[in-house]
């Protein structure tokens, strides 16, 4: 799963890192500020 959100809040990034540890997934927040989520989050995917 690929996801990139567009200027997340500080909030949403810092639930993101949490769950990619949770799930054991590679997240990368870039300058431009957007974050991309690499990896299989099964429990995020059912969220959206």
């Amino acid at each position: 799963m690929n996801l990139i959100l567009e200027n997340p809040s500080e909030k949403l990034i810092k639930a993101v890192k949490a769950m990619a540890k949770i799930e054991n997934t590679k997240v990368k927040l870039k300058k431009e500020k957007k974050l991309t989520i690499n990896g299989f989050m099964p429990e995020f995917e059912k969220k959206i």
